[in-house]
């Protein structure tokens, strides 16, 4: 019995794990995100294409101000970070 319950903890420790590390991926994605939302929002405030590595970029104008979707793959499922900057003028 010993055997058993040692197999079925092992099991359950190892899907806890699993999870945790991709709880874990999915946080960095996340704050990826966030970083690509702010890069391209600063760079279409001053008219410059931005491409990000990882993920897609949305881009809306409103008025003087801008409005950046970011979508990034992670591990679970695709977050999105979203920002609103200011429109430069020159």
């Amino acid at each position: 019995m010993v055997t058993l319950e040692s197999a079925l903890v092992m099991a359950v420790m190892m899907m806890f794990v699993s999870l945790l590390v991709g709880a874990l991926f999915t946080i960095g994605a996340y704050i990826s995100a966030v970083d690509i939302a702010g890069a391209a929002a600063r760079a279409y405030s001053i008219g410059i294409e931005y491409t990000p590595s990882n993920g897609k970029v949305r881009v809306q104008e409103q008025g003087e101000l801008i409005s950046v979707t970011a979508t990034v793959p992670a591990f679970f499922i695709d977050v999105q970070s979203s920002v609103v900057f200011p429109k430069e003028q020159f």
